[in-house]
């Protein structure tokens, strides 16, 4: 007994087309490497208080002007925030006293023939006990 097996691969037509008259040159992509900074105000950071952190992103040239950085504090979401002008800003109000691991993690992104890569800063700060006046944030000793 004789057996024949059909084997078929369906291919796009677009793919077809492209194989008979040949492929469109590929246009060059512009890579551009990124740098995260994540900067936190001076002076005592305290348990109930709200803490502006800031991630700036810069590539020689250009600025990224858009995209996400994803702000953490010990591993957990802090907010994830798009872009304006190389920068991003998102509000902390810290729940506990201690040393925390503050991060800001630019996504990169590609626009057109544009991309620009990922980025990564960390920071650690010590948080402390403190009282939220409502117009300030008055630290509280151990």
């Amino acid at each position: 007994m004789l057996t024949r097996t059909l084997r078929a691969a369906l291919v796009p037509a677009a793919a077809v087309a492209a194989l008979i008259v040949g492929a469109p040159s590929a246009a060059a992509i512009n890579l551009y490497t990124t740098e995260t900074t994540l900067t936190l105000p001076s002076g005592p950071i305290g348990v109930g208080c709200a803490v502006t952190l800031t991630a700036t992103v810069s590539a020689t040239p250009p600025t990224p002007d858009a995209g996400e950085v994803r702000f953490g504090v010990n591993g957990s979401s802090a907010g994830n925030v798009q872009i304006q002008d190389g920068v991003a800003k998102v509000t902390w109000i810290p729940t506990a006293a201690g040393e925390q691991n503050v991060s800001a993690f630019y996504t990169g992104i590609n626009t057109g023939n544009d991309a620009w890569g990922s980025s990564y800063d960390a920071v650690d700060v010590t948080v402390v006990s403190a009282v939220n006046t409502g117009s300030g944030c008055i630290p509280l000793p151990f």
